[in-house]
C-alpha cells in the first residue's frame, strides 16, 4: 500500500510514518500541499494523511486538487488545529 503523508512539520510526518510502518507499506512524505499535488501523479497514493494548515494551499484545497488528478486516493484529514 502507498501512503502519502502531507504535513509541514517533519516531526508529525515521522510520527505518522512510524505509527503506520507495516510490511509492504511504501511512504511518500510531503511538506506542503503543493508538493503533494505535484508528486501524486508519480507516486499514485492509495491513502493520504493531510494536514489542514500549511503554507501555500491549505489541506482542503490540496485535497481537492489531488483528488482531481488522482481520484482513487483516499484522504484522511489529520491535524492538531482546533
Amino acid at each position: 500500500m502507498r501512503l502519502m503523508i502531507v504535513d509541514d512539520h517533519a516531526g508529525t510526518r515521522e510520527m505518522i510514518r512510524k505509527f503506520l510502518a507495516l510490511p509492504g507499506m511504501i511512504f511518500c512524505e510531503c511538506e506542503s500541499g503543493d508538493e503533494a499535488v505535484l508528486r501524486a501523479g508519480d507516486f499514485k497514493p492509495h491513502w493520504v494523511t493531510m494536514d489542514v494548515h500549511m503554507p501555500g494551499r491549505n489541506g482542503f484545497q490540496s485535497t481537492e486538487a489531488l483528488r482531481a488528478e488522482y481520484p482513487s486516493a483516499r484522504v484522511i484529514i489529520v491535524t492538531g488545529y482546533n
